[in-house]
């Protein structure tokens, strides 16, 4: 069963897009991969990977690294734009107890995020979908280009649930009363 859920906008998404089919990033390099967000605008992406302090804790000020992985232009890395971090791509994070993070994406405030360390130097992403418990590892956003600003489609945010290990899908339409 999918849910559908209205969401805030999320031009602020799209604003910013570096113009597609993206290639996932490679876990050989990007080793604290938590999810990406891909985009069907062009083919660079946006990764998010824990960070970690030398004793291999998640680091207290800045838990996880955000930035763009621009697979258009041979795969080099860029971090985000001041107006990404805030409007787009960023996260509002809160130290929840020892090695535990309350999350939440700037664009997107409603749902709710854990980053949970699982030991030494390995982290997940978790939140819930359809009332069960996924680790996250991809949004994708399906938009088109209209004037300046892009309209987004739909959103889909993807994960693996903890215990049978079966992927789960959540799609989203921006605005009050959309629905799939």
């Amino acid at each position: 069963m999918i849910t559908i859920r209205p969401v805030i906008t999320l031009t602020f998404l799209l604003l910013f897009a570096r113009t597609g089919i993206s290639q996932p990033p490679d876990k050989d390099r990007f080793p604290q991969l938590l999810f990406f967000i891909e985009r069907n605008l062009n083919r660079n992406i946006i990764v998010y990977e824990a960070h970690f302090d030398k004793n291999g804790d998640l680091d207290d000020q800045t838990p996880m690294k955000i930035f763009w992985l621009l697979n258009e232009k041979n795969g080099e890395t860029a971090p985000l734009s001041y107006a990404e971090k805030t409007l787009a791509y960023g996260i509002i994070c809160r130290k929840e107890n020892e090695n535990e993070f309350y999350i939440r994406l700037v664009s997107y405030k409603n749902k709710v995020f854990h980053l949970i360390q699982t030991s030494p130097f390995r982290a997940r992403l978790t939140t819930t979908i359809n009332d069960r418990e996924v680790s996250v590892d991809r949004i994708y956003i399906e938009a088109e280009n209209r004037n300046l600003i892009p309209v987004i489609r739909y959103i889909m945010l993807e994960g693996k649930e903890l215990y049978s290990r079966q992927r789960l899908c959540e799609y989203f339409r921006p605005g009050k009363g959309n629905k799939l």
